[in-house]
């Protein structure tokens, strides 16, 4: 909680790195203006509905473009083909983050493959969880931080790896890839 930026969203992969988090924002205090999105429970209507329609202790609600009936609907989605995913980068994030990537700078977008992350037989899909997260991502559009627990796998960042920088104990998503990230490439 204390790594992350005022107001942010903060995905948490299950119950051993998640609960804590609600006992120290509930019980103690600590920093609840952070929204805590535990990757398991995005698989279900009503957390996700919550995050969507709650403000617990003033916190902002979580920015959706699902409406709740849509939010019922929400499933294992086929996802055959690795598909292209972009996420608009203003001038102004381009400044405050520094962007020098040509391309963001160019296009104005993060652009990015995101890939299924579960296969059943011969299906490729992506789970509730992985669509959850999109719409989240792309609706915070850079004016909410938004990050992933360290404890998070890797099949649960929807590809974005790249562009996530440690702050702490948490991944912040930023609009370019990361230094370390680069000098791998």
């Amino acid at each position: 909680l204390q790594s992350v930026e005022p107001n942010a969203i903060l995905f948490t992969n299950g119950d051993n790195d998640t609960f804590p988090l609600w006992y120290l924002q509930d019980v103690e205090g600590v920093r609840r203006d952070v929204r805590i999105a535990n990757l398991s429970l995005l698989n279900t209507p009503w957390y996700i509905k919550q995050l969507k329609n709650t403000s617990p202790y003033g916190a902002p609600k979580i920015d959706m473009s699902y409406s709740n009936d849509e939010i019922e609907q929400l499933g294992l989605t086929r996802w055959d083909k690795n598909q292209q995913m972009s996420i608009p980068v203003p001038p102004d994030i381009i400044q405050k983050y520094n962007v020098t990537d040509t391309s963001i700078v160019k296009n104005g977008k993060l652009t990015w493959v995101m890939k299924n992350t579960a296969q059943y037989g011969d299906v490729k899909v992506v789970r509730t969880q992985d669509l959850v997260v999109l719409d989240i991502i792309m609706q915070a559009k850079w004016k909410r931080p938004v990050y992933f627990a360290v404890t998070c796998s890797d099949d649960s960042k929807i590809n974005l790896d790249d562009y996530m920088e440690m702050e702490g104990m948490a991944m912040k998503i930023v609009p370019q890839k990361s230094p370390y990230n680069r000098m791998a490439d």
